[in-house]
């Protein structure tokens, strides 16, 4: 029980939609990116940990940021 630091490197997709409020122009894009993270983890209960963190997705020349907080079961063996 404790906290342990986590981070995370992967590949991202991302896609953009436009729609004009007059029907004439409808535009999408999707595209492939790098994303990395890191974040901490409590365990404080067994089998359940809380996890915070930032995430990162760069598509193209575009930078998109989340903070994320999710709470987990877990089996450690």
């Amino acid at each position: 029980m404790g906290k342990r630091l986590w981070r995370d490197i992967g590949l991202s997709h991302g896609k953009y939609t436009y729609n004009a409020a007059d029907g004439t122009d409808n535009n999408h894009n999707d595209d492939y990116g790098f994303t990395y993270g890191t974040g901490l983890q409590f365990n404080q209960i067994q089998d359940v940990a809380l996890d915070v963190g930032y995430e990162q997705s760069r598509i193209r020349s575009v930078d998109v940021g989340t903070w994320a907080v999710a709470v987990g079961v877990g089996y450690r063996f």
